[in-house]
């Protein structure tokens, strides 16, 4: 059509990768969250071949909290891991946290849970998560399916004793 506007529907994923963009991220889940922060460290990691943080409310609040400065910060985008049915001073806590890093972060985003159940709602935040990191790692051009290292170390210790 000669002149239409259209408007395209980015996934969660892929708005998060764009926020993310050449920065690091700093992902950070509660209670229910937090062991899917740290899957999304380790899948960033691993398909970026990036170097990404992770770390869980409200332990977060007690000392990780006071690197949160600029300059320092300003390298790094914050993903907030965020469940459906998070108790209400977790939800607290969320709000806090991001009035005092907003100042000092280049970028904070969030990422919530859906679905019914406990595991449906960690499972939607695992997908979104891996995809996102798969998204950064095309951004960047980097090959989110080879890793050569880790192939190597395999090859190490399976053959102990050759270079």
């Amino acid at each position: 059509m000669k002149g239409a506007i259209f408007h395209i529907q980015l996934s969660p994923a892929k708005r998060l990768a764009l926020a993310v963009g050449s920065r690091l991220p700093a992902i950070y889940g509660g209670p229910t969250t937090g062991p899917v922060a740290y899957r999304w460290k380790t899948d960033f990691e691993e398909n970026v071949k990036a170097f990404a943080l992770a770390g869980t409310l409200p332990e977060m609040n007690h000392n990780e909290l006071e690197a949160w400065r600029a300059p320092g910060a300003r390298g790094m985008h914050v993903i907030l891991l965020r469940d459906s049915e998070e108790p209400p001073e977790i939800e607290r806590r969320f709000a806090v946290l991001r009035e005092l890093i907003v100042p000092a972060a280049n970028g904070v985003s969030e990422a919530w849970t859906r679905g019914a159940g406990r595991l449906a709602r960690l499972l939607s935040l695992t997908y979104v998560g891996q995809w996102m990191s798969y998204y950064v790692a095309i951004l960047r051009g980097v090959d989110p399916w080879t890793v050569p290292l880790l192939d190597e170390l395999k090859r190490r210790l399976d053959n102990p004793g050759k270079p």
